[in-house]
């Protein structure tokens, strides 16, 4: 299960898989958040959602930057789902299609789109709820989250 909301800002993922990133990523724990050194080569790092691909470059992981450190945009929480916020929403624009239950995704004009990505849609669809009457910025995707990085 993930949500898609604008309402956050970073991209939120359950604590095991956002510790193994960062253990990845080389990242260290500065004043509660994962954060690397700004100077850092970080790889491309991909989250496969609905089978697709959704990358980004190690530049779009950054979110702040405090001295000689730069905090990651993907943080953990302990609510155990993967949530995509602004940090996600930036790179890739989102379309909600209510009627068809379902979500779009392509690469927004305002990404760095030099890295040879397409402008792809996919689609995925949304999960059930009781609170499909209610209007909110967020939606659940019914798929699984996975997240590699490039080498």
């Amino acid at each position: 299960l993930a949500l898609m909301d604008s309402g956050t800002t970073l991209i939120m993922g359950p604590r095991r898989d956002v510790e193994l990133l960062a253990l990845g990523l080389h990242a260290i724990v500065v004043q509660g958040v994962f954060a690397v050194r700004c100077n850092q080569s970080l790889p491309r790092l991909s989250f496969s959602i609905g089978g697709l691909d959704y990358s980004f470059a190690g530049e779009d992981l950054f979110t702040q930057r405090l001295g000689a450190w730069c905090i990651l945009a993907v943080q953990p929480t302990s609510y155990g789902k993967w949530t995509f916020g602004i940090a996600f929403l930036q790179k890739y624009y989102v379309q909600f299609d209510w009627g068809n239950r379902r979500i779009g995704f392509a690469v927004a004009n305002t990404a760095n789109t030099t890295d040879g990505q397409e402008n792809v849609i996919a689609i995925a669809r949304l999960q059930s709820s009781r609170s499909q009457r209610k209007l909110c910025s967020w939606l659940a995707l019914s798929t699984s989250v996975d997240f590699w990085f490039a080498v």
